[in-house]
């Protein structure tokens, strides 16, 4: 039966699956120990361990052309194997090697059985790096591999090495041999990417990427295997939240807003300067998006001081001048209180109000806000806004409370006090969570689910 992506990793090489680790006590067998250790059990989830370095193995050198200190790969003709006992009691191997130019040996200390895998006559590759002990040439850290005849068969040495993650158990060598095996008896495999996106953004195809990934001809092909991979991995993260997106717009009803309304017409009259191209699109963005009756993700990135928090605060007047209300959730209190200030600037123009001691211990804070010197234009109050963090107590913090269950607060600038589940929301239609990756995932969530 030929080999498939979904075949078992027995099906590879029953002998090199089943080949146990250790010299003195045999651990499990090597299929074992992949799905233990990497959860690998098929061919496919093989040839997605991918290596994690390499090592360039790939510069061949005579016997006469070593030079102590420096890496290579000699070709050679084993010539004798000696075995005998040092003076501590340990097994001590040497295997000599004759190239026609020189000879060269490799010493195996305590491995009595290298005695027996290296015979007389054989043909062996071997890299590793040279040096001189007691004036003969030997190689240090070597890796042997022994030919079969054609010089086609190199996995380990002669080459650009891949090393791959293993674990105790099963040794790099191992797993490079499984994936060698397995690419040599896997027929080439379709790609899972139409042709025209191939050409369109110039990548080799997956079965190649696949080959090279793991064993690489040159540092060209090994890019070019990268290059290809990496977009594999975004094009699927892409496609899970494209995918994502269609299924909350399908099954999910949202809160369709008034993104053009009396306080976002009067917060954009009264500003104390002109918002930039990118802060207008933005506005604009959100505001489409909060007029769809489908739920809303989305991601406002930019510099600080660009002016994200105009851009938030006309979002958060999008929900309440359509009868919801928002809430702001910063990670820090000084965070917080810099939002308040800012938000307190911008709405008192347009009749934004707060009695809260809170806002005012923000308020008095020596660092003005940006925001400050708006053109006064309502007088009447339109917003109630207030501040909860975890220095509000009393109550100050139960009268919050209770504006926020009631609905006479509209917008709330907050800390994690936002998501505790004493705090209930009449009517929350829109959460802004300032640096979000500085939140957990369950606090997040946590603020989405009090919403309407």
């Amino acid at each position: 039966m030929p080999l498939t992506l979904s075949s078992p990793i027995v099906a590879i090489d029953r002998k090199l699956a089943l080949r146990r680790g250790g010299s003195r006590t045999k651990g499990p067998e090597a299929h074992t120990v992949l799905e233990e250790a990497f959860d690998i059990t098929t061919v496919g989830e093989l040839l997605h361990h991918y290596p994690r370095r390499y090592i360039d193995r790939s510069r061949v050198e005579t016997i006469r052309g070593l030079q102590p200190g420096e890496s290579a790969t000699v070709i050679a003709t084993v010539r004798r194997v000696a075995k005998r006992q040092t003076r501590r009691h340990q097994s001590m191997v040497t295997v000599t090697l004759h190239d026609g130019t020189g000879a060269l040996d490799l010493t195996f200390f305590n491995q009595p059985w290298a005695a027996s895998l290296y015979r007389e006559g054989s043909e062996v590759a071997v890299s590793g790096v040279a040096q001189l002990y007691r004036g003969r040439l030997q190689l240090a850290n070597q890796e042997v591999e022994v030919l079969r005849g054609d010089g086609q068969d190199l996995v380990h040495t002669a080459r650009i090495t891949p090393v791959h993650p293993a674990s105790e158990g099963i040794s790099a060598k191992t797993i490079r041999e499984l994936i060698w095996r397995a690419l040599e008896q896997l027929p080439p495999q379709a790609d899972p990417l139409p042709l025209d996106v191939l050409a369109t953004e110039s990548l080799s195809d997956w079965d190649a990427a696949c080959r090279r990934i793991h064993f690489p001809a040159d540092e060209h092909e090994l890019a070019s295997a990268r290059e290809r991979l990496k977009f594999d991995e975004l094009f699927m993260l892409e496609l899970g939240v494209a995918f994502r997106r269609q299924r909350l717009a399908t099954e999910r009803t949202g809160v369709a807003h008034e993104p053009d309304g009396p306080l976002t017409r009067a917060l954009k009259a009264t500003l104390p300067f002109e918002p930039t191209r990118a802060q207008h699109e933005a506005m604009e963005d959100i505001g489409r998006k909060m007029a769809a009756p489908q739920p809303m993700n989305v991601l406002l990135q930019g510099d600080v001081g660009s002016g994200k928090t105009l851009v938030a605060l006309h979002a958060c007047l999008v929900a309440v001048e359509s009868g919801h209300q928002a809430a702001i959730m910063a990670p820090t209190e000084v965070l917080a209180g810099q939002h308040a200030r800012s938000v307190a600037d911008l709405l008192r123009p347009i009749g934004g109000v707060t009695d809260l001691a809170a806002h005012r211990r923000a308020a008095s804070d020596r660092q003005r806000s940006l925001f400050a010197g708006a053109t006064p234009a309502i007088v009447e109050p339109t917003v109630r806004f207030a501040m909860l963090t975890g220095s509000v107590t009393g109550k100050e913090r139960e009268r919050v409370s209770e504006g926020i269950e009631d609905g006479t607060i509209d917008l709330v600038i907050g800390t994690h006090a936002l998501v505790q589940e004493s705090v209930t929301f009449r009517d929350l239609s829109l959460a802004v969570i300032d640096e979000q990756h500085r939140f957990g995932l369950h606090q997040r969530m946590a603020l989405k689910g009090k919403g309407s």
